[in-house]
C-alpha cells in the first residue's frame, strides 16, 4: 500500500504542478521557544476572492509545537482579527505567553492591545525592514501550496477546505520537531479516517465510565 501511495502522488498531476522541493535556503528566523504557547504567531495570508467574497486568512501558529489554525475572513480590520483569535484560539487552546506578528494597523491596534492584557499576553511583534522573521510564513508558503492542488471547480469555494486541510497538516509529521503539531499539542496521537477504515485500536486510551443519572 505504501508503495502505491508513493506512485499515486508522484503521478498526480495537481500535486506535481504545484509542491515543487523548495529551494535550499538559510533559517529565516532564530526564536527558540521550549513550550507549546511560549510563542504565538499570526499573519494574513491573501488569496483571490472566492464565491462568497471570502478573500483572507488569518493564520495563527503555535511556534513550539507547529500547531497551526486558519481562519477565513472577508477583511483584515482589528476587530476581525480580535474576535477570530479569541473565538478560534485563545478559548481553544488557552493564553499564550507572547503573541507575535508583523506591524500591521490591524495587529497593532488599541483592541489588540487591551485584548493581550486581558489574558495576560505580551504583545511582540517584526522590525519594520525584516518582515520575513515571522515564522508564520513558513506556514503560509505550505497552506498556499495545499490550496493549489485544489481542482479547478473546488478552488471557487477553497473556503470550504481551509480547515481539513490544515487538520491534515497539523497531523502529518514536522521535519524540524520529529513529531506531529497535533501529538505535541495535545499529548497524544489523532484518529484519521485510516485508522477508522482498517478498524486500527486507539493507542493508549483510557475507558472512563461517567455517572450521568444524577445530571
Amino acid at each position: 500500500m505504501s508503495s502505491s501511495v508513493q506512485e499515486n502522488i508522484k503521478t498526480c498531476e495537481r500535486c506535481v504542478r504545484r509542491k515543487a522541493f523548495p529551494e535550499k535556503a538559510a533559517e529565516m528566523v532564530s526564536i527558540k521557544t521550549t513550550r507549546p504557547l511560549e510563542l504565538v504567531c499570526m499573519d494574513f495570508l491573501s488569496l483571490e476572492p472566492d464565491k462568497s467574497n471570502t478573500k483572507d486568512i488569518l493564520v495563527i501558529t503555535d511556534h513550539f509545537t507547529k500547531y497551526a489554525v486558519a481562519v477565513p475572513t472577508r477583511n483584515q480590520k482589528a476587530q476581525t482579527v480580535a474576535r477570530c483569535l479569541w473565538e478560534n484560539f485563545l478559548v481553544h487552546y488557552g493564553f499564550p505567553e507572547r503573541l507575535h506578528s508583523d506591524q500591521g494597523t490591524d495587529f497593532e491596534s488599541r483592541l489588540i492591545k487591551e485584548l493581550c492584557h486581558i489574558v495576560g499576553t505580551r504583545k511582540v511583534r517584526t522590525t519594520p525592514y525584516h518582515l520575513r522573521r515571522n515564522p508564520v510564513e513558513i506556514f503560509n508558503r505550505t497552506l498556499l501550496q495545499m490550496l493549489g492542488t485544489l481542482g479547478n471547480k473546488k478552488k471557487s469555494c477553497w473556503k470550504e477546505f481551509v480547515k481539513p486541510l490544515v487538520h491534515a497538516y497539523n497531523c502529518m509529521r514536522n521535519d524540524v520537531t520529529g513529531y506531529t503539531p497535533y501529538e505535541l499539542m495535545f499529548g497524544r496521537q489523532p484518529r484519521l479516517p485510516v485508522d477508522l477504515a482498517f478498524g486500527l485500536p486507539v493507542n493508549g486510551s483510557t475507558k472512563v465510565t461517567l455517572n450521568m443519572s444524577g445530571i
